[in-house]
């Protein structure tokens, strides 16, 4: 399940731009975090405790996206980016922000994976190019 946040349909109708030259990054949301991240979430700051701890492999604020590509699908705009890959991890992810860091931290959307994602100490990845992520309002 993915939900794009509300702030970043707002800020593209109030021409707050989001350019391919932009810092995108993705942090790491706990298996269950202490409150609901969402549509509603509007920037990186708002995780706090809900980003994976600074420790076991991972670093807050999480890693850059590269790749960013902008298409339609099924006539629906969307977003893709390389996958987003830690080379060696010891954690539990139960999903992911995709924000724009050089933006204030903006969040684009929230990932859900639907459980928590195991790392054992190898490649930890996050999918992104096979599934672009569709920009359209929540609830659509």
């Amino acid at each position: 399940m993915t939900a794009t946040c509300t702030s970043f349909l707002l800020d593209a109708l109030h021409g707050g731009v989001h350019l391919p030259s932009d810092e995108y990054r993705l942090a790491l949301i706990v298996p269950r975090p202490s409150k609901v991240l969402g549509a509603d979430t509007s920037r990186y700051v708002q995780l706090g405790p809900d980003e994976l701890p600074p420790a076991l492999a991972y670093t807050r604020g999480g890693v850059i996206l590269t790749g960013r590509q902008a298409m339609l699908v099924d006539g629906e705009p969307a977003l893709a980016f390389d996958d987003a890959v830690w080379p060696m991890s010891t954690f539990q992810a139960g999903g992911a922000l995709i924000f724009n860091a050089s933006k204030d931290g903006r969040a684009l959307c929230v990932l859900s994976f639907g459980g928590a994602f195991i790392g054992s100490g190898g490649p930890f990845r996050v999918p992104l190019r096979h599934g672009p992520i569709r920009l359209c309002a929540p609830g659509q």
